[in-house]
């Protein structure tokens, strides 16, 4: 599942819970600007990876075929 970290309702314990409520579910976060201590707490809370929007806008496919293998 692909998470918009830069959303205003998005918080690192949303995506604890819902990674506690769906223990095999997938999350790769993207934002505008990685912000280093932001980025480790979606990390630590659960998210596998955070792109930046633009790397996920310009290569897609390979992002997400990669992030598939995984």
């Amino acid at each position: 599942m692909l998470v918009d970290l830069d959303d205003s309702e998005i918080y690192p314990d949303e995506i604890q819970a819902l990674k506690l409520k769906y223990p095999a579910l997938r999350l790769i976060g993207f934002m505008t600007q990685i912000q280093k201590q932001l980025r480790d707490d979606y990390r630590q809370s659960g998210c596998e990876i955070v792109y930046l929007r633009s790397a996920l806008i310009n290569n897609p496919d390979s992002i997400l075929l990669e992030n598939d293998r995984k």
